[in-house]
């Protein structure tokens, strides 16, 4: 029973260093790229067939994700962008989700106010690193007057 025990914390060790890894790649090192205009981080970053949907269904590509960043200015970066994780599942030893609501200031059919947005995004783990494989975001819509 001893031995079982130890295993459980074992587990619950190693989790809670993915836990912590997966925060720091969606929350710091996925927008860091785009904020810098990284492409060659976000080339490295994402899992090779990496591949975005959006609300009305359209599909990004690794590719086309890294030449965006290469050509064009995130413009969220300078507009309070924040994300918050609701939840991180896994659903084995290399495959995590991690799912959550962004937001920033934007403009909406009434004028000024703060965008939410949810967002789903499957990591895999590749040589001992967590990069994302899949992102499925909704549409931002107005939540409340920004301050």
């Amino acid at each position: 029973m001893l031995g079982w025990l130890r295993f459980d914390w074992f587990r619950i060790d190693d989790r809670a260093a993915d836990i912590a890894a997966l925060t720091e790649a969606k929350l710091k090192d996925w927008p860091r790229y785009y904020r810098e205009n990284d492409a060659d981080g976000l080339d490295a970053f994402l899992a090779d067939g990496f591949v975005a949907f959006d609300s009305d269904g359209t599909v990004e590509t690794k590719a086309q994700a890294v030449d965006w960043v290469r050509n064009n200015k995130w413009q969220n970066a300078d507009n309070r962008f924040r994300y918050d994780i609701a939840e991180i599942s896994f659903h084995s030893d290399d495959v995590a989700n991690v799912y959550g609501v962004g937001s920033f200031d934007g403009t909406g059919p009434s004028g000024r106010c703060r965008m939410r947005y949810t967002s789903s995004n499957i990591f895999v783990r590749q040589s001992g690193r967590w990069r994302p494989a899949f992102s499925h975001t909704s549409d931002a819509v107005c939540a409340a007057a920004a301050a």
